[in-house]
């Protein structure tokens, strides 16, 4: 499971960017698990908080738009996180880490979307105000 999430990771990665072979063994063993996990935990945390916590205290949070904005914002930590975790795994001298780290970070932001999503449909229907979001 782990290699097949690596290799997914590593094959957008790699499509959009041209990884260092010196530096594959960095983005493998640290900088994939970690942001994987951060992106697990940023999502299931914020689809939590939007169906269970603020939906229940707050009914104007069934709204398409509330739901828009717990989705953007989720997506924005992901890729902030993603990039933080890889602009400092590589030291300063190598070149190219600017532009990998933004390129991750747009890979986790998409990533982050669509796993909002699908927790999305799953949590709407243990809500009780938001069982109508995000459609």
């Amino acid at each position: 499971m782990r290699d097949f999430l690596m290799f997914i990771y590593e094959k957008f990665l790699r499509s959009v960017a041209q990884i260092p072979s010196n530096t594959v063994a960095t983005w493998r063993n640290d900088v994939f698990p970690l942001t994987l996990w951060l992106l697990l935990a940023i999502t299931i945390v914020m689809a939590l908080l939007f169906y269970f916590f603020y939906n229940r205290l707050y009914s104007s949070y069934n709204s398409f738009g509330s739901w828009f904005r717990t989705f953007l914002l989720n997506g924005f930590l992901t890729g902030v996180v993603a990039f933080i975790i890889a602009y400092s795994a590589f030291s300063k001298a190598f070149k190219p880490v600017l532009t990998l780290s933004l390129w991750y970070a747009v890979i986790n932001l998409l990533y982050g979307f669509l796993l909002f999503f699908v927790l999305s449909m799953i949590f709407k229907w243990f809500s009780t105000n938001g069982r109508k979001t995000p459609f």
